[in-house]
């Protein structure tokens, strides 16, 4: 099987000088949206935010935002 060849920049996110994570793709459910779309403003801008915080951080991401 060919093997395709990624660059490691566009893998991973340099976060600091020695800190490097690797991105995350979210997969959202239909019930997530339905979720989402019941909430007020404020609430779902508290959810986007947590949710850009772990497609960047991934599982390397510290609670509250990870629980």
């Amino acid at each position: 099987m060919p093997l395709t060849a990624y660059a490691l920049n566009a893998i991973l996110i340099v976060v600091g000088e020695d800190a490097w994570f690797m991105a995350t793709e979210i997969i959202m459910t239909d019930q997530f949206i339905d979720w989402y779309h019941s909430l007020d403003e404020k609430d779902a801008d508290a959810v986007e935010f947590s949710l850009g915080l772990l497609e960047q951080f991934g599982v390397t991401l510290g609670a509250p935002h990870s629980s």
